[in-house]
């Protein structure tokens, strides 16, 4: 998945930020130890992310611009 998208673009841990609206895609950063911001346009709301490693949570994903 991710660390195999990754590979095919040249990507590292270093330089990869992996963006979400779901506690699912939160764990998916986890598992692939890659940095993680959580962005609330989906219906995950913000509190549903505390206990989850994150960067930074977002209202809009131009935010993280």
């Amino acid at each position: 998945g991710i660390l195999r998208a990754m590979d095919a673009l040249g990507g590292t841990r270093e330089n990869t930020l992996y963006t979400g609206d779901s506690t699912i895609d939160a764990n998916a950063a986890k598992n692939a130890g890659l940095d993680f911001v959580a962005v609330t346009t989906g219906t995950t709301p913000a509190q549903d992310f505390q206990g989850l490693p994150y960067t930074r949570i977002l209202t809009d994903i131009g935010q993280l611009f």
